[in-house]
């Protein structure tokens, strides 16, 4: 009779300690994989945030270039210049009305009596 030799040692590879080193790296891997995906949602927020930043920037530095080409336009300078300086043109006449406020304030007071008003009101007379 031929009889096999049987040895009782198991592999590594189906021992428990193999198994619960498996779980243990797979464990690690989905945490990792969780601590990168927050990371890459606070990295999505913050570069939206900066879009809309880049782009209210973006508004703000076209309103100031429209200002600044008002600004240079001849329309303003010509504006400043009667504004400022009296400036007039050829043949234009300056007229200049001064308000006199003495404190009085003059106010209308109609002496109709109420139906007379209302006679007025609806009829348009």
């Amino acid at each position: 009779m031929i009889f096999k030799k049987t040895t009782t040692r198991t592999s590594f590879f189906s021992s428990g300690k193999f198994l619960a080193l498996g779980f243990l790296l797979i464990g690690f891997l989905i945490f990792a994989s969780f601590k990168e995906h927050q990371r890459q949602t606070k990295i999505n927020e913050k570069i939206k945030e900066l879009q809309s930043e880049a782009q209210q920037l973006t508004n703000q530095n076209q309103e100031f270039s429209q200002l600044l080409s008002y600004l240079g336009s001849e329309e303003y300078v010509e504006l400043q210049a009667r504004r400022d300086f009296n400036y007039q043109k050829e043949g234009e006449k300056v007229v200049v009305v001064k308000s006199v406020d003495n404190g009085q304030t003059a106010v209308l007071i109609d002496e109709r009596s109420n139906w007379q008003k209302w006679r007025s009101f609806i009829f348009g007379e």
